[in-house]
Order: C-alpha cells, then structure tokens, then sequence
C-alpha cells in the first residue's frame, strides 16, 4: 500500500468512527452512557474517556514527528515493521466487527481505577468534547503526514521508548484502537438498552 493511500484510508475511517459517535453516542442521556452493561465492564464514557487517556501520547508525538522528516515522497510504499504488524493485527476488529483478543489496559490509561464499584459519573460534556477535538487533530495530522516519511519516522508507544512504531504503524493502531473501543461502546450501549 502506498502512504497516500494508508492515509486516505485512515482518514475515511476517522471519519466513520467520528459519524457513529454522533449518531449512536451523542444524543444520548448522561446517566445511560455512565451506565456499565454489567458490573468489571465499561461504560460507553469509560471507553470513550481511554481513548481520550491512551491516544492523547500518540498525537503528540506523532504532531512533534510529522515535520522531522518533511518532503519524503508521496508515492513511498507503506512498510509495515514486526512491532506495528503484530500491535495492529493484535487490536484493529476484524471486517466482520470481532475484536482479535482481550488486551490489558494500561493502569495510566484506566478511567476508572475500581472497576467493581459503581462507575463514577463522567461528565459527558468534557469527555464528547475531549473525543472529537482529539479525532479533529488526528484529521489534521493524516494531512500533515502526506509530506514525513512513514516509515523512517518512529513514534514512541505508550509503554515507553523501548517499543517504537513506524509513523504508517503507529496510525494504522490508533485508527485501529479507535475502532476497536468504538464497537465495545456500542456493545455496552445496547446490552444497557436491553437491560433498561
């Protein structure tokens, strides 16, 4: 696959994913998107509020990357690396909407750090406006990443410096993370529905 392709195509992604969240999500109550399906799983806001914790290291990084190495060519082949091919294909849902498998979360990333209790009340004002500046500014660096060379810049993951991704790796995994919480959202959204 060529960079403006991965690009383009992370960018009608971003897109889908921002759609859905204001179709399904948005028009919703407060206390239905607090609401945990059943007790130990997240909230429709729960998932929404970790991506809004686990993706916001990408985009900066990614923002402080995407003119380090300007004027690569627009035609480059996207190079998937080890690391980035395993992360993807470990987190980005199957075309049929399966989720690969289960992955721990990173205790920094957790919205919530008893996930037993009752969910505490997130604002639902603060965390939609986090979500959709966040997907605005991922918009905005898909553009600005037509001109880096994707697979030369490295961006450091969020476990630290010791994994670093390829940029074309790195977005296919956030889009992917993106999609991936997207669905269990939605998940959690229609197990409440039955439940109420």
């Amino acid at each position: 696959m060529d960079k403006l392709s991965l690009l383009q195509t992370a960018r009608e992604e971003t897109k889908a994913i921002l759609q859905t969240f204001e179709q399904v999500f948005e028009p919703q109550t407060e206390g239905v998107l607090n609401q945990r399906p059943r007790p130990g799983k997240w909230s429709v806001l729960e998932n929404i509020e970790h991506l809004n914790l686990a993706c916001r290291i990408y985009y900066t990084e990614i923002e402080k990357k995407v003119d380090s190495r300007p004027n690569a060519d627009a035609k480059q082949t996207a190079k998937s690396g080890p690391i980035g091919r395993l992360a993807i294909n470990s987190i980005k849902p199957k075309p049929d909407g399966t989720i690969p498998r289960p992955m721990p979360t990173i205790p920094g990333f957790k919205p919530s750090k008893k996930l037993e209790a009752p969910a505490s009340q997130l604002s639902k004002e603060k965390v939609i406006q986090q979500f959709k500046a966040d997907q605005a500014l991922l918009l905005e660096l898909l553009q600005q990443a037509e001109s880096a060379d994707i697979n030369r810049t490295r961006i450091v993951s969020s476990i630290g410096p010791i994994i670093q991704f390829r940029l074309g790796d790195a977005i296919r995994f956030l889009v992917g993370h993106n999609q991936r919480h997207m669905i269990q959202a939605k998940r959690a959204l229609e197990r409440v529905r039955v439940d109420s």
